[in-house]
């Protein structure tokens, strides 16, 4: 159910993940083009629904933040989970994260004079251990932010392999986005 800046998730959601850059990551990064572009403000309500497991509104806040870094957002950010923890209603397995972050358009032709950085397009992986904030039992909370938040940044999907009904020792769990990262100064646009 979408509403304006609200995302909800529901039972058969998307499959997406994004994470701290692996090695094929950077090789891919180094061979994409540099671009221009600006921050723009993003003001979101996530709703997850029906989690496998109780997160505290602390485990959250790390597990979002190390998602929105990785995925390119500005490192500034404000992440406010409620609803959250075993006492909460509903055991906590529904809460709710009100994101404010900012993440990168590109901008071409005359816009880039409106440019605030370079950037350039990564193929980033998420999943257990990437970001190192994300572990083995994070998939559901992987997949509903894959069909609500990802969905929202229109980010695209790579891969995705977000089983999360089979044993995650035995299959593991990863989705593979394309977005967009600041550089470092020092850099030139193409």
């Amino acid at each position: 159910m979408w509403r304006s800046g609200v995302i909800g998730a529901c039972a058969c959601v998307l499959a997406l993940a994004a994470s701290a850059p692996s090695a094929h990551a950077a090789s891919a990064a180094a061979a994409t083009p540099v671009t221009w572009a600006t921050w723009i403000t993003r003001d979101v309500e996530v709703n997850l629904q029906n989690l496998p497991k109780a997160y505290s509104c602390d485990d959250l806040w790390y597990k979002l933040h190390g998602i929105l870094l990785a995925i390119g957002a500005r490192e500034y950010m404000s992440i406010t989970p409620y609803g959250c923890g075993a006492k909460a209603s509903g055991a906590g397995r529904s809460p709710t994260l009100d994101l404010k972050f900012q993440t990168l358009r590109v901008l071409t032709g005359a816009d880039a004079r409106w440019a605030q950085t370079k950037a350039a397009r990564r193929t980033v992986r998420l999943g257990p251990g990437e970001p190192k904030t994300l572990d083995a039992s994070d998939c559901a909370l992987l997949s509903q932010l894959s069909g609500t938040l990802f969905s929202y940044l229109d980010m695209h999907v790579v891969t995705s392999d977000l089983e999360c009904s089979a044993p995650q020792s035995a299959h593991g769990f990863s989705i593979v986005v394309d977005a967009i990262v600041a550089l470092p100064t020092g850099h030139s646009p193409a």
